[in-house]
């Protein structure tokens, strides 16, 4: 979550000098690859690097996400689809705490 927070606050304009999708784009694939190299993790040091990491790219994907959606509805929906957005962001974080917990 740190990471998330600071990749938003930091690398969430990234989209303002890139371009939305490019910076979507770009974002999304480091966020497969440190992802992905989670598994090959051999510490915990490690996946706390490569999970903090994931949370960057989290943080950078999530404004350029809901603009890029925002800007595909029409002016009246855009606050509507914005709110869905977070409503389901933070309904699945909350979804999955309760799976992990049981």
């Amino acid at each position: 979550m740190l990471g998330a927070a600071v990749g938003g606050i930091f690398l969430g304009s990234l989209g303002d000098r890139i371009g939305r999708t490019r910076a979507l784009g770009v974002s999304v694939l480091f966020y497969s690859v440190f992802a992905g190299l989670g598994g090959l993790v051999k510490t915990q040091e490690q996946m706390l690097m490569f999970r903090f990491i994931v949370g960057l790219c989290v943080g950078r994907v999530w404004p350029n996400a809901v603009a890029v959606a925002a800007e595909s509805w029409p002016d009246k929906s855009r606050p509507i689809i914005a709110g869905w957005m977070g409503v389901a962001l933070n309904g699945g974080i909350l979804m999955l705490s309760q799976i992990v917990r049981a």
